[in-house]
């Protein structure tokens, strides 16, 4: 992945969508990028509800056995019922106690916090927004994170539902790679890539 990361570098991805985190494991597996699989079944498993204890054990015990984290990514589960499909409060903790076992960054890698919601691929600003309006809090909590980690590579990145597996993943690879890494908020969809920008309405 460029200069971002190395043959060092271990990323730790949370998911409900199994079958998502095998094909991220597959593409990191090609550039020989560690990947650490957090979902509902294998070794490292989310916690079923909202778990403070249960979520800085399993970061304790993933980095004691693979070694420091230089990333987390977090891939809302599309084919979930309706409940499941994103867990806020599992996320929030996730940010609570991630920091805690990242590498430093001076090691030459980027560190990153990475969270892929599946609104509408514009931010939730789409004409066809269906999906929950409390997911988009995880924009707030991405720009809070950018705030408080300057160090660390903050992005919130929103798939339209249309997207296949494969196309999400080699659109998260590329937004991992981004050189802007104070922009925070993207939107992928079939038309492309949306961001958005602030302008002074003109008097």
């Amino acid at each position: 992945m460029g200069d971002c990361f190395n043959a060092q570098t271990h990323l730790v991805a949370a998911s409900r969508d199994t079958a998502l985190l095998a094909v991220l494991h597959e593409r990191l597996g090609t550039m020989g990028i560690q990947l650490t699989q957090v979902s509902t079944t294998g070794k490292y498993r989310l916690p079923p509800t909202p778990d403070d204890e249960s979520v800085k054990n399993l970061l304790k015990e993933i980095t004691d056995v693979h070694g420091p984290v230089d990333g987390f990514v977090y891939l809302a589960c599309e084919n979930a019922p309706e409940a499941e499909r994103f867990d806020e409060p599992v996320l929030f903790l996730f940010a609570k106690h991630m920091q805690r076992v990242m590498r430093p960054s001076q090691h030459g890698g980027r560190q990153c916090f990475v969270v892929c919601t599946s609104l509408d691929g514009r931010l939730g600003i789409g004409e066809n927004l269906t999906t929950r309006a409390q997911r988009g809090a995880v924009f707030g909590l991405l720009k809070s994170l950018r705030q408080e980690w300057p160090q660390v590579f903050c992005r919130a990145i929103d798939f339209a539902p249309s997207l296949s597996p494969e196309q999400r993943i080699e659109s998260l690879l590329a937004e991992l790679q981004d050189p802007q890494d104070g922009l925070v908020e993207v939107g992928i969809d079939q038309a492309g890539r949306w961001t958005i920008h602030w302008q002074e309405a003109l008097s």
